[in-house]
């Protein structure tokens, strides 16, 4: 979040002052809860003082810092995330999933072989020269005076003065495209209407077909030529000729019921229909 203000401004040029961030104290509170044995509050101060000193008077960085303080959410959680919201569980999950993924328990009598152990590890992939031919840490025993009961700091400075190579950054999860919700069958599209059947021909039929078609054509081709006592002849002319294969077609549905021929029946039936709409 940016906020301007005449202190952005330069008097004289009056270009835009570079900005301040607090980036490198996020990135420091939050190598803070991801070592084993920094407690909350630790993190919380560090990461205050480190804005503090960075922000000094700049209201607009100081914002930063506070939302940055605010808004520290699961660095793994997948963007569109449905769960909840509960700010006190908000407040520490960062910070527990960090301790829990950085915390090792061990006995009491192995605890400091294991914190060794974890620094030759540790060395020898980011400073090889601290350890000698053996693979074991120089000046031990000046280390350990410096920081027995302190190791948590121990390794904490350490990722910060090798972070550059020690600490993986990742990029802010970019929020997956909406996408409407898949309709309920309710609210979806009804199927189109079934196309209807044509009706099979017989003999009968076709020849009724080719006579028809031919007088059309001649009503059609006269009322062109404005012939129009052709043209009604021609039209007299089909209506006998539909009236006649009505009469024909229920003879033939008729007798299809007797013979209980119901297939024969709907077809012809249909071909009465059709020839009810021309």
């Amino acid at each position: 979040m940016n906020v301007f203000n005449m202190g952005d401004f330069d008097p004289v040029t009056g270009a835009t002052k570079p900005k301040k961030n607090v980036d490198k104290c996020c990135v420091e509170r939050d190598i803070c809860k991801q070592t084993c044995g920094m407690t909350s509050q630790a993190c919380h101060d560090l990461f205050q003082k480190c804005s503090q000193k960075v922000c000094k008077e700049d209201q607009n960085c100081k914002l930063q810092a506070m939302m940055a303080d605010m808004m520290s959410p699961d660095p793994d959680e997948e963007p569109g995330s449905t769960t909840k919201y509960d700010p006190k569980e908000s407040e520490c999950k960062s910070y527990n999933k960090g301790q829990a993924e950085a915390c090792t328990c061990v006995q009491e009598d192995e605890f400091r072989s294991a914190t060794e152990d974890k620094l030759k590890s540790f060395y020898k992939k980011y400073n090889p020269e601290k350890l000698d031919k053996s693979d074991n840490i120089k000046d031990s025993e000046e280390l350990w005076k410096k920081w027995e009961k302190k190791e948590p700091d121990l390794i904490m400075a350490l990722t910060n003065k090798y972070k550059a190579k020690a600490v993986k950054r990742k990029a802010k999860p970019k929020r997956p495209e909406w996408k409407p919700p898949p309709k309920e069958e309710d609210d979806a599209e009804p199927p189109p209407p079934p196309k209807p059947v044509k009706p099979v021909l017989d003999a009968d039929d076709e020849a009724f077909e080719t006579k028809l078609k031919g007088l059309m054509e001649k009503k059609k081709k006269a009322a062109a030529d404005e012939e129009y006592d052709l043209a009604d002849e021609a039209k007299d002319h089909i209506a006998e000729a539909k009236s006649l294969e009505a009469k024909r077609l229920k003879a033939v549905k008729a007798k299809a019921i007797d013979e209980e021929d119901y297939p024969e029946a709907k077809r012809v039936k249909q071909r009465i229909a059709r020839l009810e709409e021309l």
